[in-house]
């Protein structure tokens, strides 16, 4: 962990030449994995990749996807963007941890493609919130409703996660994912798109989570929720 950080702060200050990056990128055969908090703005990712490549060090912005149960069963999956020869020779250190790599072409679309992921991610977990908060005011039995759904077309990624999160842990994600989504939207407007209608959308999802959380750990102790 360490070294990621070092490279990842030093990255995102754009401070190349400091010794304890330099240090880092040796450890590390000169190939720098950078994480989803290394830079966020594209452009500036973008840059980078030729000023690091300028030193001989070639870059790749590659952010993971699935989460700490992904990360303890080794089944992320890594988006990686920047030089495709790169990342061919990184693709069997990725598929250490990960189940699935993609290549997304120029340096920032990794960082894209996670953020647009995680934009996507808090949408439909407004959907849940939305549908699962009318389900229990129409008295619906909402560990049956949960089971009907989940195994249907109405099912998702994060309608499944819902079973595996404890109140506990949702309001850890909750405060990640309200960052994220500034993160989105962020990186969104620096590419001079508009981001408002999903940034609300998302940040309505990720405010829900708590409570639907709570929702369905109610019903599952009750046996039904009214």
């Amino acid at each position: 962990q360490a070294w990621a950080e070092v490279v990842s702060a030093a990255a995102a200050r754009e401070e190349v030449g400091r010794d304890e990056a330099m240090a880092a990128l040796v450890t590390l055969s000169r190939l720098i994995h950078a994480y989803s908090d290394a830079v966020i703005k594209l452009d500036p990712d973008f840059l980078a990749a030729y000023r690091w490549a300028a030193t001989g060090i070639m870059y790749l912005d590659a952010p993971v996807s699935g989460g700490g149960v992904a990360a303890a069963a080794r089944t992320l999956t890594t988006i990686a963007a920047g030089d495709e020869v790169t990342y061919l020779r990184c693709r069997p250190v990725f598929l250490a941890f990960s189940a699935n790599t993609a290549y997304m072409g120029r340096s920032g679309n990794g960082q894209m493609t996670k953020l647009l992921n995680n934009a996507l991610t808090m949408s439909n977990l407004k959907n849940v919130v939305d549908v699962f908060s009318l389900a229990q005011r129409l008295d619906l039995n909402l560990t049956d409703f949960y089971k009907v759904v989940g195994a249907s077309s109405g099912g998702s990624r994060i309608l499944d996660a819902l079973s595996q999160m404890t109140e506990e842990l949702a309001a850890h994600l909750q405060l990640l994912m309200m960052k994220d989504i500034e993160h989105f939207a962020d990186g969104v407007r620096a590419n001079d798109q508009d981001p408002t209608e999903l940034r609300a959308r998302g940040l309505a999802g990720a405010l829900g989570l708590v409570d639907v959380v709570g929702l369905l750990a109610h019903a599952q102790k009750r046996g039904f929720a009214g």
